[in-house]
C-alpha cells in the first residue's frame, strides 16, 4: 500500500514515573497507529513501541491511550530517558486519498 504519511512530533516528552495518558483528538478517513519512539538517557534510540489501532471516523472523537507498558518498558532499559509520540497512516487498498486530523495532544499523569 502506499503510504499516507508518517508524522513524528518532534518534542520529547520525559518518560513519566506515574501513571500516564496521552489524550488525542482526531478525525480520519484512514485507519492510523498511535505509538511512542523511546530514547535512553543518552539519546539512543530503542526500537518504537505502536501501541494502537484506531479505524477511520467522519467526526471527531478523543481518546485517551494509556502508556503504561512503554513506562514499564522505558523505566527497566532506559531509565531517565524520554519519549516521542508516533501516528502512522496508510491507504487503504483500492482508496485513492485520506485524510488524518489530530488535534490538542496531550500528555496526562495523575
Amino acid at each position: 500500500t502506499d503510504t499516507l504519511s508518517i508524522v513524528e512530533d518532534k518534542h520529547s516528552f520525559a518518560v513519566p514515573t506515574s501513571d500516564a495518558y496521552i489524550e488525542i483528538n482526531y478525525k480520519a478517513t484512514v485507519p492510523f497507529y498511535v505509538g511512542v519512539d523511546i530514547f535512553q538517557a543518552g539519546g539512543s534510540e530503542l526500537s518504537p513501541d505502536f501501541i494502537i489501532g484506531v479505524k477511520p471516523t467522519s467526526i471527531w472523537k478523543k481518546m485517551y491511550i494509556s502508556l503504561s507498558g512503554a513506562v514499564q518498558s522505558a523505566a527497566t532499559v532506559a531509565p531517565g530517558g524520554s519519549f516521542k509520540l508516533l501516528l502512522k497512516a496508510s491507504l487503504p487498498a483500492g482508496q485513492a486519498n485520506g485524510y488524518l486530523l489530530v488535534d490538542n495532544i496531550k500528555v496526562v499523569t495523575h
